[in-house]
């Protein structure tokens, strides 16, 4: 019990002081909230001081930085009265019972057990606990520092080394499993640790809020923070804003850099603070002018700042920084997608989804009839509730009412055994009703599409994706159509507003240009926003009026004209490839680039590939091909050989191309020693050769698949894809180069088995055997 009559500043006594537990200094200032009865609100407290108002969740930092913000004065006096008397000694200690009862009462009201989902909206049965680490001491050091780490990836017992005494480990567990520190004071943990052989000693709670945790977390600052001071290259910030299991605001602040000397993104965490929603521009510019100083971080190296808040105080006190500020894709996508939930036709149609679920998963013998017929239906599914908070989840729910719609409504139609008190409008879905769903669905697939794309990038996702995503959102998914419904184009409109708006900033468009361009793992190309390509994942340089046009000259392995009669020392291979090279050669003059490719592999369909590169401004592509097509009858003239090959000859343009910066014009530069080629060749019907099958070029190729999994060490130059200008069926030709693809030669075979399982087409490597 609280007791009365407790001095304040200036001889002011309040009715409410803090209880006998809370015996930090920084508590002389504040006290907690009363309501209408007097009855003491432990989640917050108000200012002496100032009479301001703060979310309490059990940790001193929350007075403190609000001392040290707005009060400096009297947080210096605080800080410089060491040996004070504390007023709070005056206070008689509550019965044991008493307190016993109220730290059971705090526990649950601050009950830190939260659920979390996955990136796509399923949930896992994890229970996380959270703990506020950050508290401040002076100068404490640690006997023996821990080996923490950001990756959520490897958070396993062997990020931390139990090599030192049992109470490390306890400490370990404390820090490591998030939990609160009076967990060590739980009768059954105490059990468990006095059946170690030999028992060890438990620190209490107190020891560890005030002396143990806060010294490990001055350690690990200290050696955060040299590693910040030694980084030579720019870095970017990131300010994530979260919501806590007892509504409290947060946001937490990390550094992200490169480690130059490992070509590595890193990624550190400066801190987490408590915010409130009526923070003005000026408590967020001062807050982050502390954050700079604390950190010795110099403005000038910071290029942006990623947000994911909606903060438009936070965002105006980092722009008067001069700070570059790009709004967080994801965070945009998820205020979006909670939005449409929270539309009043929306939230109805989500109340009756929910009660259908509840309805049939309570009754057992329907939901293994829905369970085995789903089966049936090969719809292995699970129909399933959502977490509201997670609008993925939230979409999950809806795409599984609409995936067993037929059965849900069979079900609920023939229900028995259902309560009677269940009022039959509750479940009812109609049929407008089931209309918007489908409306909602189609429209929030792409975000869902968008986020699955951000969470298979093997590295953390780079602003650099940015630009890329949002055109094809913008325009082509969002593109409001003539069939779409009032709903549908509602929602599309209010979209696309939302992401013309967050990223209208002329700054951040030119950022994202530059970012996209710079980034040597994004393909570097024009961007088009030609309506007549809509929606390609991959920037793409389209090649709209070709200046230039390729020959291919394609030749099957010579056979004998007489092999009864043929030398068992002959070598049709030699002399194939001997008079192949003379071809090039006297052809040469006439091409601006001349290759002869040969296959690197045994008993291939084409052994040799001529490639010649023909500018039609100064020469005529079908002259061209009267030429090579004469010297090559001569060349090859079964009489003189004694052997045949069959011979394709076609006229290409290039159509599209996909590389790697710096960009070169075709024909720029003649290939390097090491230099290899992935060749794939198709053919397709005339009339087959469709907008739409062009416009998926890079999944059938594989070109897609080259970009992706190629590994690094084969160095991709660039992709290019040839459609041939002959008449009738169409032959289409991909080439994909690498500078360095004969030096890791094994790496790059192993992509090769999954190009030619597609079935589609011929694949082969090649290396450049002669070239003018």
């Amino acid at each position: 019990m609280d007791k009365p009559g407790v001095p304040g500043p200036s001889g002011t006594r309040y009715t409410n002081p803090v209880s006998v537990g809370h015996k930090s200094k920084y508590w002389v200032h504040f006290r907690f909230l009363t309501d209408e009865k007097d009855e003491i609100k432990k989640d917050v407290v108000i200012c002496n001081l100032c009479e301001m108002r703060l979310a309490y969740t059990r940790h001193i930092n929350t007075l403190s930085n609000h001392l040290k913000h707005n009060h400096v004065k009297e947080m210096l006096l605080l800080e410089n009265s060491a040996g004070s008397p504390n007023v709070y000694q005056e206070l008689e200690s509550n019965p044991p019972h008493e307190r016993k009862a109220q730290k059971r009462s705090r526990e649950a009201s601050l009950n830190p057990t939260k659920h979390t989902t996955n990136v796509d909206g399923t949930g896992d049965g994890n229970l996380q606990l959270v703990a506020d680490l950050a508290l401040s001491m002076d100068d404490i050091t640690i006997r023996r520092p821990l080996n923490l780490s950001d990756d959520s990836d490897n958070n396993t017992m062997n990020q931390l080394n139990i090599d030192g005494t049992p109470s490390d480990a306890v400490i370990e567990f404390i820090i490591m499993d998030l939990q609160l520190p009076e967990s060590t004071e739980d009768h059954g943990f105490q059990r468990i640790v006095a059946n170690l052989r030999p028992p060890c000693a438990i620190p209490s709670a107190k020891t560890l809020e005030e002396e143990i945790i806060p010294r490990i977390y001055e350690t690990f600052r200290v050696s955060v923070k040299a590693s910040l001071s030694c980084i030579t290259s720019e870095l970017a910030l990131t300010f994530e804003e979260w919501i806590s299991n007892n509504t409290g605001s947060y946001v937490t602040i990390s550094a992200y850099y490169l480690k130059i000397e490992e070509a590595k993104l890193e990624r550190k965490i400066l801190t987490t603070i408590l915010t409130q929603s009526d923070w003005k521009e000026k408590h967020w510019r001062n807050m982050i002018d502390i954050l700079l100083r604390e950190w010795d971080l110099n403005i000038e190296k910071v290029t942006a700042v990623v947000v994911s808040s909606s903060s438009t105080e936070l965002i105006k006190a980092l722009i008067n920084h001069s700070l570059t500020v790009v709004p967080c894709l994801l965070h945009t996508l998820q205020v979006y997608g909670q939005a449409c939930f929270d539309n009043p036709d929306v939230a109805q149609i989500l109340t009756k989804c929910r009660s259908v679920i509840k309805t049939i998963t309570s009754h057992q013998g329907i939901y293994a009839a829905l369970q085995e017929q789903s089966s049936a239906l090969k719809e292995n599914a699970i129909l399933v509730d959502d977490y509201p908070g997670v609008w993925i989840s939230t979409y999950n729910m809806l795409e599984q009412m609409v995936l067993h719609r037929t059965l849900i409504t069979s079900i609920l139609e023939n229900m028995e055994g259902m309560d009677q008190e269940l009022n039959q409008e509750w479940i009812e879905i109609t049929n407008d009703q089931w209309k918007i769903i489908d409306d909602l669905m189609s429209i929030l697939k792409p975000l869902q599409d968008t986020i699955m794309t951000l969470n298979e990038e093997e590295r953390i996702p780079q602003v650099s994706v940015l630009m890329p995503l949002l055109q094809r959102l913008v325009s082509s998914h969002l593109i409001v159509q003539e069939s779409d419904s009032e709903t549908a184009k509602s929602f599309k409109e209010s979209l696309s507003d939302m992401l013309y708006k967050r990223y209208e900033d002329g700054n951040v468009t030119l950022f994202l240009q530059i970012a996209t361009t710079l980034d040597p793992s994004m393909l570097l190309s024009r961007h088009v926003a030609d309506k007549k390509r809509p929606g390609s994942p991959l920037l793409v340089l389209e090649v709209e009026d070709p200046k230039q046009c390729v020959l291919a000259h394609f030749m099957t392995s010579l056979e004998s004209l007489d092999p009864v009669v043929e030398s068992p020392v002959s070598r049709p291979l030699v002399l194939q490839r001997d008079t192949a090279a003379e071809l090039v050669a006297e052809i040469a003059p006439s091409a601006s680039q001349s290759i002869l490719l040969a296959n690197m592999e045994k008993n291939s369909d084409f052994p040799f590939i001529t490639y010649y590169l023909i500018n039609k401004q100064n020469m005529d592509p079908v002259d061209f091909y009267n030429e090579v097509q004469c010297v090559a009858l001569r060349k090859f003239d079964p009489r003189d050989l004694r052997y045949a090959a069959s011979h394709t000859l076609d006229p290409f343009n290039e159509v599209a191309t996909i590389a790697r910066p710096p960009l070169e014009p075709p024909g720029g530069r003649p290939p390097i020693p090491s230099t290899g080629y992935i060749v794939s060749i198709f053919k397709v019907f005339e009339g087959d050769d469709g907008l739409k099958f062009e416009q998926n070029w890079l999944y059938w190729t594989g070109a897609r698949m080259m970009y992706r999994y190629l590994p690094k060490s084969v160095d991709l130059r660039h992709i290019t894809l040839h459609k041939s200008m002959s008449q009738g069926d169409k032959m289409y030709l991909l080439i994909c180069e690498c500078s360095q693809l004969q030096d890791n030669l094994s790496a790059a075979a192993i992509l090769l088995p999954a190009l030619r399982a597609r079935l589609c087409g011929y694949t082969g490597l090649y290396r450049p055997s002669v070239c003018f």
